[in-house]
């Protein structure tokens, strides 16, 4: 795993004083002079070994004493990336198997959360029962880092949750306890794992980080996800023609990207995988589609292959969103005309559109139509005209500025060669569910064809 910073002179500096050029921890003792305000001092308590925890959680009390035992002050998991809703963060944990190994887990909640809209996240657990202190690190003119504001704080020692960092080599945020001093969580550029440090107890579930992020293509096993998301761009093409690029990288090795003219003129669609190249550290997309076609039985018009690398970067704004850089190295260009050039995207901001997963439903005297939408992101459209099925078709939705996009074709007909892709703008109020068409969807009923719309009447099927 191993991402870049964007300048050159930034990363050697950073790498100087964080790494050393060999991974080793940016973990300073006590003999340093301490990172916390005089007036914060006096809201410490009184800190509590481990012996005197008799009413504390078994798992947690006896995990600490491992801790100690192993000469660390801190025991820290890195988790890999999640979101911030602590309800996605509990389950993702539970994915890992960390809940039967460390009891005391099950017993954190959203107070257990500390952030600074970073997502590489880190369970931390103290070895003593003393307040931990969570600050902001900002870098400074010198390229060293500077404590900035209070994030939060864990009382009494607690474990917590730390969701930080863009990168590596430049930690976002600080750790402190007046026994210890200050340590910045981070990841080593060697291999991705924690950075080695003595002070640390390292209890990654590596193994099942990999295997939740596995490609299986074989070519990114336990790939850097980073860069998985929604994303969305603006540059302009060969001829001048500024297009609107959309970008999706989803952890299971899977993409999709489009472009085209504003948010209403697609041009061309393409789904496929995504790897990074080992030897490289290149993102590959290995994709297929093109142009839609307005012909139903026809899903692409002249379709073709999209085989692209990237080199790539990561830089974050200052409101937290990412931005993902991408430099063409080989391969299809992602417009017309822009071979070898840098594409910057930014993060998009997800939108809850959960309320359309159910089974909706219209019918008249000849036919009934049924659009059945999944959690999973898969859609089943089938038509009846009396005991006649006239239509089943399977594929994939999603939802973005109020537009449902729909990709059906008949079973195992994976490449959708003979498929339906349409965009529907959409209307939701009380149990009524209006889709209208844009230029060239698919009508899912008559009714829609001669009236430009449909509404689906919610049949509480699923």
């Amino acid at each position: 795993m191993k991402k870049h910073i964007i300048y050159t002179l930034l990363t050697l500096c950073l790498c100087a004083i964080l790494l050393s050029s060999c991974g080793t921890a940016p973990t300073e003792k006590p003999d340093a002079d301490p990172p916390i305000d005089d007036e914060t001092i006096g809201d410490s308590e009184e800190e509590n070994d481990f012996e005197d925890a008799e009413d504390e959680e078994p798992s947690l009390a006896q995990f600490r004493e491992t801790i100690s035992e192993s000469g660390a002050d801190f025991g820290v998991a890195y988790l890999g990336y999640c979101g911030e809703n602590f309800d996605d963060i509990a389950d993702y944990i539970y994915e890992l198997g960390l809940c039967g190994e460390y009891a005391f887990i099950e017993d954190m909640d959203e107070t257990s959360l500390i952030s600074t809209a970073s997502n590489e996240m880190y369970l931390i657990v103290p070895a003593k029962r003393e307040t931990v202190y969570v600050y902001e690190a900002i870098l400074n003119d010198d390229y060293g880092l500077d404590k900035g504001e209070l994030l939060g704080k864990s009382d009494d020692g607690k474990p917590f949750i730390l969701l930080c960092n863009i990168s590596e080599i430049m930690p976002n945020a600080m750790v402190y306890t007046e026994t210890f001093g200050y340590y910045y969580p981070a990841l080593s550029g060697m291999d991705g794992k924690l950075v080695p440090d003595e002070y640390i107890y390292d209890f990654s579930p590596y193994g099942a980080i990999n295997e939740y992020f596995d490609i299986q293509n074989g070519e990114a096993d336990g790939a850097d996800s980073i860069f998985c998301g929604e994303w969305f761009g603006e540059a302009e093409d060969g001829d001048g023609e500024l297009m609107s690029m959309c970008l999706s990288i989803f952890p299971d090795g899977t993409a999709d990207y489009t472009y085209g003219i504003g948010n209403s003129e697609l041009i061309e669609w393409f789904t496929g995988e995504w790897s990074v190249d080992a030897d490289s550290d290149r993102l590959v997309f290995d994709l297929y589609g093109g142009e839609i076609g307005d012909d139903p039985e026809s899903f692409y018009v002249d379709p073709r292959e999209f085989i692209s690398s990237f080199s790539w970067d990561m830089d974050y704004l200052d409101d937290g969103t990412y931005v993902l850089l991408l430099d063409h190295e080989d391969g299809d260009p992602l417009l017309y005309g822009t071979e070898g050039e840098t594409f910057e995207f930014l993060q998009m901001a997800e939108e809850d559109y959960s309320f359309l997963c159910a089974s909706w439903y219209t019918g008249d005297e000849y036919t009934d139509t049924y659009l059945e939408l999944f959690d999973d992101g898969t859609v089943h459209y089938y038509v009846y005209e009396g005991d006649e099925t006239i239509a089943d078709l399977r594929g994939y939705w999603y939802a973005q500025d109020a537009t449902l996009c729909l990709e059906l074709a008949e079973e195992g007909d994976d490449e959708f060669s003979e498929g339906i892709y349409g965009e529907y703008k959409f209307n939701c109020e009380d149990e009524y569910l209006t889709l209208s068409p844009t230029d060239g969807a698919f009508p899912l009923t008559d009714y829609m064809a001669e009236n430009e719309y449909d509404s689906f009447i919610i049949s509480g099927l699923g």
